[in-house]
């Protein structure tokens, strides 16, 4: 049976006063949550994991009928991340998630599959001299026979994506080896035996991959959507 996954992403701001973030968070943290927030130094990491947070609680909070601050969110073993709600509500109501952020862009993907992985990539020219350290030799063919440098770029970019995706749709994350996840080449929709990857290029030559796993879901159908900055702060202010 196929089930609709869908994929949400945003531009981030190129830079915001910490008094204006201030309010956003009271709304959208819990405690857990604004301790972590404190803990990074560079304006865009912050921007970075309240984007994410605003992505995903913004979606939740509608689907619960709670407050975003009251919706807490879980790290299993790997790192991956849910909501603290009994499994099988999580399941009815489609609450598996997994967030992205890379370069200027954050994503979300959202499903009733626990094996969902999303990821963003853009990868320039300087990145190619790393090919054959995180990708198997038919990946590396396709990726040097490009035309030129930018292209190669870009497909390199594409198949990482799908690399990470995929190690997070499987809750390991980069505790794999890249050249243990073997992924298809070529735009478009990709599979194996394990894994339907769902590629589209966003933003600025972005690479957005959303991974599900097949046993669950073996023709799955995902849609990519995209969200701005102050459309999801007006959500979360109407929580208030």
């Amino acid at each position: 049976m196929s089930e609709a996954c869908e994929a949400v992403w945003m531009r981030l701001p190129d830079g915001e006063d910490e008094s204006e973030l201030a309010p956003l968070r009271k709304l959208l943290f819990d405690e857990e949550e604004q301790a972590a927030y404190a803990r990074y130094r560079l304006s865009r990491n912050r921007i970075e994991y309240l984007a994410g947070r605003l992505l995903v609680k913004n979606r939740l909070a509608r689907m619960l009928g709670m407050p975003p601050s009251a919706i807490r969110l879980i790290k299993a073993s790997g790192g991956k991340l849910y909501a603290a709600a009994e499994p099988e509500l999580a399941q009815r109501l489609g609450l598996y998630f997994n967030l992205t952020h890379a370069d200027g862009l954050a994503a979300c993907a959202f499903g009733r599959v626990d094996a969902l992985g999303i990821d963003v990539a853009r990868c320039g020219t300087e990145h190619l001299a790393l090919t054959d350290q995180l990708f198997l030799p038919e990946e590396s063919v396709y990726i040097r026979e490009a035309r030129d440098e930018r292209e190669s770029a870009d497909r390199f970019g594409m198949l990482w994506s799908r690399k990470e995706a995929a190690m997070k749709a499987r809750g390991t994350g980069l505790a794999l080896a890249p050249l243990d996840c073997p992924v298809p080449v070529g735009t478009g929709l990709a599979e194996d035996w394990h894994y339907r990857w769902h590629t589209a290029q966003v933003g600025d030559r972005h690479w957005l991959t959303v991974a599900v796993g097949r046993a669950e879901d073996r023709d799955s159908i995902v849609t990519f959507a995209e969200t701005s900055w102050a459309g999801e702060v007006g959500v979360l202010k109407s929580f208030a």
